[in-house]
C-alpha cells in the first residue's frame, strides 16, 4: 500500500516540469507559423516592388492608374482569349471593349507622365500588354467592322434608291440624289464587297434590291415617267390659258426655257441609274432640246421684244380714268395739291356718286366717309401715270364728321396719255 503512494508521488513529481515543458513547445509552434505567414506575405510585396509596383492606396493617383489599368487588361485578356468572341460581341455593338482601351491608355499615360513610374518594370509589362491586346483586337474587327460596314452602306444605298424612285422627277432634290447613287458608283462600292471575302447573307439582300432598281426600275418605270414629263412641258408650252394674250412660249419664252432646261438635267440624272445607255432618254432629250432653239431663236430674232410692246401698249391703252360720279371743285384742288409733287397733274375723277361710309368691322360704327378718286399725272419722264386717293372726313362721334382730306393710295399704273379723258 505504502509503495502505491511512493510511485504515485514519484509521478507527480516527473509530470509537474514536462506539463511546463510541453507548453513553452506550444507557444513556440504558434510562434513559427506566424512568421511563415508573414514570411509569405512579404514575399508577395518582395516580388510586386520588384516589379516596381506601387503598394495599393485609393488615395494614391498613382495607385490608382496602375490598378485600374491591370484590372481592365485582365478582363479585356479574358474575353478576347475565349473562341469566336468576336461573333458574339460584334452582334451586339463594339460598346465595353473600346472603352476599356481608352480608359488604359489615360490611365498608363498618367503613368507615363510620371519620371519614375514609366521606368519600372510593372509599367513596361502593362505598355506591352495593352499593345498586344489591341493589336489583337483591330485584327478581329478587320473582318467584323467590315461587314458591319458594308451592312450598313447598302441598306442606306436601296434606301436612297426607294426614294428616288418615289421622288417627282423633276425635283432638285430629284437630281441630286441621283447623283448619290449613280450606278457607275454603285457598280464599284458592289465589285469591292464581292472581292472584299466580308460578304453577309442581309447585305446580299440589300444589293438584289438594288440590282433591281437599275435593272429594272430606272429603265421600264421612271424612263416612261420622264417621257410623259417631257411631253406634258412641251404642250404646255403652246397652251393658251384663260385670260392669256397669247400661248405660253409667246408671252414668257424664258420661262419655258427654264422649265425644260430643269427636265433636261433630270434626263442627265436618270441616265446616271441606268446600266446601259438608254435610247428613249436619248429621244426626249432631242425632242426637248428641239423645242428650247425655237424659244431661243425667238429671243433672239427679235420677235420677242416686239410682242412685249405690242402687249405692253394693249395694257397701256385698256387704263382708263373711270366713270365720273360727281364733281366737287374744292375735293378736286385739294387732290391737285396733293399730287403735285408726283408731277403736272392733268386731271381729277372722282368715281363715287356719293359720299360712303367706312364702319368698324367689330363695332359697325362709322369710321370715316370717303369718295374714290383717280388722278392723271404726267411725270418728269413724260409718261402719264394714273394713281388712286380718296377723299376723307374722319368720324368725329355724335353723328358729326371733320374736315375733308386727301388719303393717297400706294399704287402707280402707267397709262397712255390719250386715255387722260378717258
Amino acid at each position: 500500500m505504502k509503495m502505491k503512494y511512493i510511485l504515485l508521488s514519484l509521478l507527480l513529481v516527473g509530470f509537474a516540469p514536462s506539463h511546463a515543458q510541453f507548453g513553452k513547445l506550444k507557444k513556440g509552434l504558434k510562434k513559427i507559423k506566424r512568421k511563415k505567414k508573414s514570411a509569405k506575405k512579404e514575399q508577395k510585396k518582395v516580388q510586386g516592388r520588384m516589379d516596381g509596383e506601387p503598394v495599393q492606396n485609393d488615395r494614391d493617383p498613382i495607385s490608382r492608374a496602375h490598378e485600374s489599368a491591370k484590372s481592365k487588361l485582365a478582363n479585356i485578356e479574358k474575353t478576347v482569349s475565349k473562341e469566336g468572341w468576336e461573333k458574339d460581341y460584334f452582334a451586339r455593338g463594339r460598346t465595353w471593349i473600346e472603352g476599356y482601351f481608352k480608359s488604359i491608355r489615360k490611365r498608363l499615360d498618367k503613368l507615363k507622365a510620371d519620371a519614375s513610374e514609366s521606368k519600372k518594370p510593372y509599367y513596361k509589362k502593362h505598355e506591352e500588354k495593352y499593345t498586344q491586346l489591341l493589336q489583337q483586337y483591330q485584327k478581329a474587327i478587320g473582318g467584323a467592322k467590315a461587314t458591319s460596314d458594308y451592312k450598313n452602306l447598302f441598306y442606306r444605298w436601296s434606301g436612297k434608291l426607294r426614294r428616288v424612285s418615289e421622288m417627282y422627277i423633276t425635283d432638285q432634290k430629284f437630281i441630286e440624289t441621283a447623283e448619290d447613287v449613280k450606278y457607275v458608283a454603285y457598280k464599284k462600292k458592289k465589285e469591292a464587297y464581292t472581292a472584299s471575302g466580308n460578304r453577309s447573307s442581309y447585305t446580299d439582300k440589300m444589293i438584289a434590291k438594288c440590282d433591281e432598281f437599275y435593272n429594272k426600275t430606272a429603265s421600264e418605270q421612271m424612263v416612261p415617267r420622264m417621257t410623259k414629263v417631257a411631253d406634258k412641258a412641251v404642250k404646255a408650252s403652246y397652251k393658251k390659258n384663260e385670260g392669256d394674250f397669247d400661248e405660253p412660249w409667246q408671252q414668257g419664252p424664258e420661262n419655258c426655257i427654264n422649265q425644260l432646261n430643269d427636265i433636261l438635267k433630270s434626263v442627265d440624272a436618270l441616265e446616271k441609274l441606268c446600266v446601259t445607255k438608254n435610247t428613249e432618254l436619248d429621244k426626249i432629250r432631242q425632242k426637248l432640246t428641239q423645242e428650247k432653239k425655237k424659244f431661243e431663236e425667238y429671243i433672239s430674232s427679235g420677235r420677242y421684244k416686239a410682242y412685249q410692246a405690242k402687249v405692253w401698249q394693249q395694257v397701256l391703252d385698256s387704263r382708263t380714268m373711270g366713270n365720273l360720279g360727281m364733281r366737287n371743285a374744292r375735293i378736286e384742288g385739294l387732290a391737285r395739291q396733293a399730287f403735285a409733287n408726283k408731277g403736272q397733274v392733268m386731271r381729277v375723277v372722282i368715281n363715287s356718286t356719293g359720299w360712303g361710309v367706312a364702319k368698324n368691322k367689330y363695332t359697325s360704327l362709322p369710321r370715316y366717309q370717303f369718295l374714290n378718286a383717280t388722278i392723271a399725272v404726267k411725270g418728269k419722264d413724260g409718261k402719264c401715270y394714273r394713281y388712286k386717293g380718296d377723299a376723307r372726313k374722319e368720324y368725329l362721334g355724335g353723328g358729326r364728321y371733320g374736315g375733308v382730306y386727301i388719303y393717297k393710295w400706294d399704287n402707280q399704273d402707267e397709262m397712255s396719255c390719250a386715255n387722260v379723258n378717258k
